[in-house]
C-alpha cells in the first residue's frame, strides 16, 4: 500500500482478512470494516433482519443495538449466565415468540456465550443467530475461535481491546451467499470486482477498515494470539473456568467467597446496564449491580 504511494487501497484489508481467515481455520469468509458496531448492522441489513423482536442479554454494550430503530428493531431482554455474564440459552428459549427474528449473543468480557446451546434454540426457531464478538478475539468455544457457530459474528480492534488497532472490525462467517450479501450492501466496488468478478451494485455504504490499520493488524495477528495464550497459562489463577472454553480475559472474573454464599467481585460500567429502571425483572443481573454498578452480592 505505501509503495503505491496511496492510501486508498484493498489489498491491505485483502491480506488481512486472509490472515483472519487461517485464524478460524480456512473455512470462513472476513470482511474487514470500521467498527465492530458498524459490522453489526451489516450483518443484519444483509440478513434483511428487520420489523421484528431480537433476544439479547440484559447486560450488555448499548452501542450494539443502535441502528435498531433504523430497521425497525424492537430488543426483548433476557437475564444472564453468573458465570459468564453472557445470555442464558434457558431465558431466550422462554422469549421466543412468533415476532423474534433474530438473537445477538454478546460474549462479554471475553467470556464466550454457550454457543451450541444458543445455535440450538435459534435453528429450531429457524431464525438467525448473531454473534456479537467485539471483546472476545482469541477466545475459544469447543476449540474455535467465538462466534464461529454463530450464522454470522463480528470482532471489534477498537481502543481498550485485546487486539486494537485504533479503531477497526472484522465480520466472519461461514455462508457464502450471507458474504455475498454483505459484498453486494456494504463492499466497495473494487472489493466486490476481487471477491464477485464483477460489480452488483454502485449504491454502498463506506464501512471498510483504513488500510493502514489493516497492514498493522496483518503484522500483529499472531503476535497477539501468542499474547493471549501465555496469559491464559500466566495471569488467570483465581479467574472462573467454563468446561470448552478459553476466554481471552479481556477483563477477568474473579470469585470471592464470603458466608456460604458465592458472590462475584468485578467493576462494571453502568452503560452495560441496558435498563437500569427495570433492572429487577432479570434476577441474576439483578444480583449484581448495586447502586454503585459494581458486581458484589
Amino acid at each position: 500500500m505505501k509503495k503505491q504511494g496511496i492510501l486508498h487501497s484493498y489489498l491491505s484489508n485483502l491480506a488481512f482478512e486472509q490472515e483472519f481467515s487461517k485464524h478460524l481455520g480456512g473455512e470462513y469468509y472476513c470482511l474487514s470494516v470500521n467498527s465492530a458496531s458498524s459490522g453489526l448492522f451489516a450483518i443484519f441489513k444483509s440478513l434483511g433482519i428487520k420489523n421484528g423482536e431480537v433476544i439479547l442479554a440484559a447486560m450488555n454494550w448499548p452501542g450494539s443495538i443502535w441502528f435498531f430503530e433504523l430497521l425497525g428493531l424492537k430488543p426483548i431482554l433476557v437475564d444472564i449466565n453468573l458465570e459468564t455474564f453472557t445470555i442464558d440459552p434457558a431465558d431466550v428459549q422462554d422469549k421466543i415468540s412468533y415476532k423474534t427474528v433474530a438473537i445477538m449473543a454478546t460474549d462479554m468480557f471475553g467470556y464466550p456465550c454457550d454457543w451450541k446451546s444458543l445455535k440450538s434454540v435459534a435453528d429450531n426457531a429457524c431464525i438467525p443467530l448473531i454473534g456479537d464478538c467485539a471483546q472476545s478475539f482469541g477466545s475459544y468455544y469447543n476449540q474455535q475461535q467465538s462466534g464461529c457457530l454463530a450464522d454470522a459474528a463480528v470482532v471489534s480492534f477498537g481502543a481498550g481491546k485485546i487486539f486494537s488497532l485504533g479503531e477497526g472490525g472484522m465480520i466472519y462467517t461461514r455462508n457464502k451467499s450471507t458474504f455475498s450479501q454483505l459484498l453486494k450492501e456494504f463492499g466497495h466496488p473494487d472489493i466486490q470486482r476481487i471477491h464477485l468478478g464483477r460489480v452488483e451494485s454502485n449504491l454502498v455504504g463506506n464501512f471498510r477498515m483504513n488500510p493502514m490499520a489493516a497492514d498493522e493488524g496483518s503484522s500483529k495477528i499472531s503476535k497477539v494470539l501468542e499474547y493471549i495464550k501465555a496469559k491464559f497459562n500466566e495471569d488467570t489463577l483465581g479467574s472462573v473456568k467454563i468446561p470448552g472454553t478459553k476466554p481471552n480475559f479481556h477483563r477477568q472474573i474473579i470469585p470471592l467467597y464470603h458466608s456460604l454464599n458465592e458472590s462475584y467481585y468485578m467493576p462494571i460500567p453502568k452503560e452495560y446496564l441496558l435498563t437500569p429502571h427495570k433492572v429487577g425483572k432479570f434476577k441474576n443481573v439483578n444480583s449484581l449491580y448495586n447502586s454503585y454498578g459494581i458486581i458484589n452480592n
